[in-house]
């Protein structure tokens, strides 16, 4: 069984009701953790999802690090953010449920063309926008699916779910630097491949 995520990393403070609502957990306050399922389920279900392929496997696994949280709740001493750890513990579910069933990890960001772009799903743009948008969300596919593994990993857990350099490193147990060398990385991936687009 992989090690769960360190509680002890330092971050940045966390926002007052998370705080609260962390305090409430620790004193076994089942309405407080009833609060951060709802508010954390779907985009740690999301975020899982994508990597795993299987929506029901994606609910094991979250409800699993739902249910080590509560389990161990009156040990949870975080000095960053519950989000992170909560990203961090839904990232080594993924890599134990490969490791039990033999498979090597998949590739984050092997998804649907409607979930791989910011955007889709929005209206229709106009007609004669269409075949340029669509050529220009190919590129950014074809560019995010070039990046390596923890590249595109980090580039998921900020752009699409929203977390601090901080918040990332925490989650995957690397440094701040780390994932902002990579976001680079990803930065000259894109501006590269999205040449040809620039007016």
């Amino acid at each position: 069984m992989t090690t769960r995520p360190s509680v002890g990393c330092s971050g940045p403070p966390e926002p007052p009701r998370l705080a609260e609502l962390v305090t409430r957990i620790r004193n076994g306050d089942h309405d407080a953790f009833e609060e951060l399922f709802r508010t954390h389920f779907k985009p740690l279900y999301t975020f899982v999802q994508r990597q795993v392929q299987s929506r029901e496997t994606a609910e094991d696994l979250v409800q699993n690090v739902f249910l080590r949280l509560w389990e161990h709740r009156r040990t949870l001493a975080l000095r960053g953010s519950i989000r992170a750890y909560l990203y961090g513990a839904a990232r080594l579910e993924v890599i134990d449920h490969y490791r039990r069933t033999g498979v090597r990890l998949r590739e984050v960001g092997s998804r649907t063309p409607e979930d791989a772009i910011p955007g889709m799903g929005q209206p229709t743009p106009p007609a004669d926008n269409l075949i340029h948008t669509t050529e220009l969300q190919e590129a950014i596919r074809a560019a995010a699916e070039r990046l390596p593994e923890r590249c595109r990993l980090i580039v998921t857990m900020r752009w699409e779910h929203q977390l601090s350099y901080n918040e990332i490193a925490h989650a995957l147990g690397i440094s701040p630097k780390t994932v902002e060398n990579q976001m680079n990385i990803a930065f000259k991936s894109f501006r590269t491949a999205l040449q040809r687009f620039r007016p």
